[in-house]
């Protein structure tokens, strides 16, 4: 323990794979991986100390104590709703010509929600602790810790009472353990700081799904609104090796219809 050693970190860890939809496809199986009694003790104590010391961002609900996906879903419905009681006033030319008319025209809502493939299993160790690094409250002990838990990790894949040949991992957290959520929210709240100074849309997260809000007078304005977003999300996206999961990928316009006043 004084080493700052995490027991059985250099046993082979071996990956179930979770079936989801579609048993053909390789992405429909999510690697789960059933970590042995003493390291779930050390996590447990890893757990502890950085929740003491990593913030998360104030818009970030997943894996956080006291929010649920319910409080996103909230957030976004208040949002929408606000942005479909702003008004903007619109000309309308006269068939006939002369001076054009003006009447007041209720906003529209757009609303984007976008998940990224594996990125559990794409962390950059490198980034990650030269992010935790710059973190003045964080001990050296504490660092040597996440450093040896991280490091020298090999996995294999275990199915149908097969095992696979071992790999040495080099990048992601293991979705198993109870520090990789912790150390993966801290990396992609990442985008939440950088969406700080950006007023013209709305961003909350859970875990590493991303929920864009927008509004404007028509669905253009709507799209205007959210480029900024979407410009910082795509580049943010491209520095850490990440694609967009264009299945789990939505948008979706909402406005009230001036004859029957409702959604």
């Amino acid at each position: 323990m004084a080493a700052c050693l995490v027991p059985g970190i250099r046993w082979t860890l071996f990956l179930s794979p979770n079936l989801g939809k579609g048993p053909c496809s390789p992405e429909s199986y999510t690697p789960i991986t059933l970590h042995p009694v003493s390291l779930q003790l050390t996590e447990g104590m890893i757990h502890r100390r950085l929740s003491a010391l990593l913030p998360h961002h104030p818009r970030q609900f997943g894996f956080a104590p006291s929010r649920s996906a319910s409080d996103v879903v909230a957030l976004v419905i208040d949002r929408i709703t606000r942005g479909l009681h702003e008004f903007s006033t619109v000309e309308y030319e006269r068939p006939g010509g002369g001076a054009p008319t003006r009447h007041p025209r209720r906003h529209r809502s757009l609303v984007v929600l976008i998940d990224f493939l594996t990125a559990f299993d794409t962390v950059d160790h490198g980034k990650l602790f030269g992010m935790l690094d710059r973190l003045p409250r964080l001990g050296p002990r504490t660092k040597r810790w996440l450093h040896n838990y991280l490091r020298g990790r090999h996995f294999g894949v275990c199915t149908r009472e097969q095992n696979s040949r071992k790999q040495l991992t080099s990048a992601g957290v293991p979705q198993g353990g109870v520090p990789g959520p912790q150390l993966s929210l801290y990396c992609v709240d990442d985008r939440l700081h950088r969406m700080d100074n950006i007023y013209s849309a709305a961003a909350f997260m859970h875990a590493d799904e991303h929920t864009l809000v927008a509004s404007g007078v028509d669905i253009h304005a709507c799209a205007a609104a959210m480029q900024p977003v979407l410009f910082l999300l795509s580049k943010w996206a491209a520095e850490q090796n990440l694609k967009i999961n264009v299945d789990k990928s939505e948008a979706a316009a909402f406005y009230i219809s001036s004859h029957t006043r409702t959604l």
